[in-house]
């Protein structure tokens, strides 16, 4: 019973290490993968703090007393590391919709979209979730070159976008 903390956070730790090799093939919305943008030591200190801050999903106490564990990454926080966080000290949080839907989107599941001249978190969906099926919603007119041609109206940066991809 007493081994069993320290078999966690072992178990966490590979999980980790797993998960920040596997994260430089992660794709980017305007082309190329992770990996490109790693050599900046900027991005690389952001994405190994993301990474030092995983989440675990899931956690199983094998019968010979080890763990399995699930580790995650936010992708928020991988494309904050890219961006830098775009909220502005002293904004005011209520100027927008906490949540747009963008429908027709024909844009492949990447990190760091813009919408419009927008850069904010995005979630890419096949369906509307319970949560957003009251948000506002506007329908995308194409994507190009990281950029999904879609007016945000009031949206902020601090608005989440709900990416559903064309049926």
């Amino acid at each position: 019973a007493a081994a069993r903390g320290p078999a966690r956070r072992l178990a966490e730790d590979a999980a980790k290490k797993r998960l920040a090799a596997q994260l430089p093939a992660l794709p980017l919305a305007d082309g190329g993968k992770l990996e490109t943008r790693l050599g900046d030591p900027a991005v690389k200190a952001a994405v190994d703090r993301a990474v030092a801050n995983a989440l675990a999903v899931t956690a199983e106490l094998e019968t010979d007393g080890s763990w399995k564990v699930t580790m995650a990454v936010p992708v928020e926080a991988i494309r904050q590391a890219l961006a830098g966080s775009a909220r502005v000290l002293g904004a005011d949080p209520d100027a927008g919709p906490a949540v747009v839907i963008v429908d027709n989107a024909a844009a492949k599941p990447a990190v760091g979209y813009k919408l419009g001249a927008l850069a904010a978190a995005t979630v890419f969906v096949k369906d509307v979730p319970a949560w957003a099926k009251g948000a506002p919603r506007l329908k995308a007119k194409g994507s190009k070159a990281g950029v999904i041609d879609v007016a945000p109206g009031r949206a902020t940066e601090a608005t989440l976008f709900v990416i559903v991809g064309k049926p």
